[in-house]
């Protein structure tokens, strides 16, 4: 390889990191009326949900948002209380065995973070596609998908509890089986 090619990829590869960075600032300076005219970034980096946050550009026209939630043991905990008492109601006897070893592998979460996706054109973002991914301690993940307007809902009022986020509706004991049953579906359907 010459130097006129080595010099001709170094700057490809400088370009293509120009354009990652100028996709995720027209995300992150773009203001929205959702927002009250705040920005993406005023809103996604400082949502108190959120432990860490990330920008990163996917490709030539895609920016993805990723909100990593705090408080992980406390969600596991309040979600253990529903499998264990969920069950109980259901199944009318205490979990044991093999329903006990199902339930912690559900609760062996390592991480959980909401993420948005931008799509770029004409110096525009317009967000396409949010929800959450799962991680667990084994390896596995999964990925359930939930519409933009109801997670910019929950950044815009600034929610700081996932777990009430995911059950603010349903949040009494007389909703109990119905928490029990979308757990078990919700783990069920995503948990690869």
């Amino acid at each position: 390889m010459n130097l006129k090619n080595i010099a001709l990829l170094f700057f490809a590869f400088i370009l293509s990191g120009c354009d990652d960075d100028h996709n995720i600032t027209i995300v992150k300076e773009q203001t929205d009326n959702f927002f009250d005219g705040k920005t993406f970034n005023d809103v996604l980096s400082n949502w108190s949900l959120c432990e860490s946050t990330k920008w990163e550009s996917l490709g030539v026209d895609v920016v993805k948002f990723t909100c990593v939630n705090k408080d992980l043991e406390s969600y596991k905990e309040k979600i253990k209380i529903d499998l264990e008492a969920g069950f109980k109601a259901k199944e009318h006897h205490e979990p044991s065995g093999n329903e006990l070893d199902e339930m912690n592998k559900v609760l062996s979460l390592s991480k959980i973070q909401e993420v948005f996706y931008f799509k770029i054109k004409n110096d525009k973002a317009l967000p396409y596609k949010s929800g959450m991914e799962y991680f667990w301690n084994d390896g596995s993940n999964g990925y359930d998908d939930i519409s933009p307007a109801t997670m910019f809902s929950n950044v815009f009022s600034n929610v700081d509890d996932f777990y009430n986020m995911q059950f603010s509706h349903y949040n009494s004991e007389s909703y109990l089986l119905l928490r029990y049953n979308y757990i078990v579906n919700l783990f069920g359907r995503i948990k690869k």
